[in-house]
């Protein structure tokens, strides 16, 4: 069987996630005060490169290296009746990228 995941960076794939919590598509507002995951959000119309850090580098474990560019264009899924009804979802392509040579394992 051939291996998969991060010891495979040849492979392509996809980070999909469908959700009805609105605050994950929608932009934080520009008064809005510094949370631990801001360099992390998902919001509509956001790109994800680079080093994320949480909380401002505080929590290494959660430091992300992408070694890929992604887009962030959340889609509707489906609406039902009621509070909590609208959900949408998100599919970000992953294509293969030559490895950095000076990012720890949890590049992505």
């Amino acid at each position: 069987m051939p291996q998969r995941g991060p010891g495979r960076p040849d492979q392509n794939g996809l980070a999909l996630l469908v959700t009805n919590e609105p605050r994950l598509w929608t932009a934080p507002k520009p008064s809005s005060r510094a949370t631990r995951d801001r360099e992390s959000r998902i919001h509509e119309g956001r790109t994800l490169t680079g080093t994320l850090r949480w909380a401002d580098g505080q929590y290494a474990d959660n430091t992300c290296h992408l070694r890929g560019t992604y887009g962030l264009a959340w889609q509707p899924y489906h609406e039902q009746p009621g509070a909590g009804g609208t959900f949408r979802y998100l599919a970000v392509p992953v294509t293969p990228v030559p490895p950095a040579t000076n990012h720890p394992a949890n590049s992505r």
